[in-house]
């Protein structure tokens, strides 16, 4: 997972999710301003989450989990 996190940083890949189907949340790194990830926002399965790249798209992530 760090070494994932690390490339698509110095890619500058906008978001970064890592989705835990068996614990049922959602971990988002986003790319700050100075180019590196800041702490990642945590989700849990009651939540909806808007999509940074896409500010029109939420995903219910009730849907996703079930």
């Amino acid at each position: 997972m760090t070494v994932k996190l690390s490339l698509y940083e110095r890619f500058g890949v906008k978001e970064y999710w890592i989705v835990d189907p068996g614990n049922q949340y959602a971990q988002i790194y986003r790319l700050q301003d100075g180019g590196k990830y800041g702490a990642p926002s945590v989700y849990s399965r009651e939540e909806a989450v808007t999509v940074g790249i896409f500010e029109d798209l939420t995903i219910d992530l009730q849907e996703i989990f079930g």
